[in-house]
Order: structure tokens, then C-alpha cells, then sequence
């Protein structure tokens, strides 16, 4: 997976859509996010 997708790019432009996590529990990285959704599908 590392070797065939740029993380920071997705990660950018992913960044400006997601909650912002101010109250509750804090939400998980981004990018820890992004790898399960992938592995999922």
C-alpha cells in the first residue's frame, strides 16, 4: 500500500471535509482513517 499511494496528498485532500473533533471523544488520525477505510474495501 505505501509503495503505490501518496499518503499526504490523500490525507490533504481529505483534511478540509472532516470533523474537527471539539467535543467528545477525539476522533482517530486521518490517516489511520483513510488505511482502514482502503483495507475495508
Amino acid at each position: 500500500m505505501d509503495a503505490t499511494i501518496t499518503w499526504v496528498r490523500w490525507v490533504e485532500m481529505i483534511e478540509p471535509f472532516t470533523y474537527p473533533g471539539q467535543r467528545g471523544t477525539k476522533p482517530k488520525a486521518l490517516e489511520t482513517m483513510l488505511r482502514m477505510y482502503l483495507l475495508q474495501a
